[in-house]
């Protein structure tokens, strides 16, 4: 008996869990994906893993990732629509580097007036200075095309 009352406990934890949890990116066009399939060819092409805004998937031939500039500390300075790529970094706790994430000006400007980066894994937007992704995190008002960006994605 106590071990179906404990086995309920761990649905109903586990569902409260779910519903708490906080949004993804999967439908907002200016969040970052990583697991696009279009991505492996590009990523194999490059030698690591890339991470790019949803609405660029669609058109990744016809973008200028190749010249893009690569900056340790992307602002969005200069044309919005322009696409700089963030260089890869050191995963938290590990030595293994993370993705290079390319997005337009626009994005990395609405991450730097608040304050906020992409985490070095490109999972989650963070509070600058920080490596961890807070609960509840802190950057959660950064306007996406479709309303308030999620702080995290998948």
């Amino acid at each position: 008996m106590r071990g179906i009352i404990f086995g309920s406990f761990l649905v109903l934890a586990a569902a409260a869990a779910q519903a708490d949890a906080p949004p993804t990116g999967a439908h907002d066009p200016e969040a970052i994906t990583c697991d696009a399939p279009e991505l492996v060819a590009l990523s194999k092409a490059r030698g690591w893993p890339l991470c790019v805004q949803n609405d660029m998937v669609q058109n990744l031939a016809a973008l200028p990732l190749a010249g893009a500039p690569v900056m340790d500390r992307p602002t969005g300075q200069g044309d919005p629509a322009a696409i700089t790529c963030r260089a890869r970094q050191e995963l938290t706790g590990s030595r293994v580097m993370g993705p290079e994430t390319c997005a337009r000006n626009s994005f990395w400007a609405k991450l730097a007036v608040d304050g906020c980066v992409l985490s070095p894994g490109s999972r989650a937007i963070i509070r600058d200075g920080t490596t961890k992704i807070l609960r509840p995190p802190a950057c959660i008002r950064i306007q996406g095309r479709n309303g308030v960006m999620p702080p995290t994605f998948f």
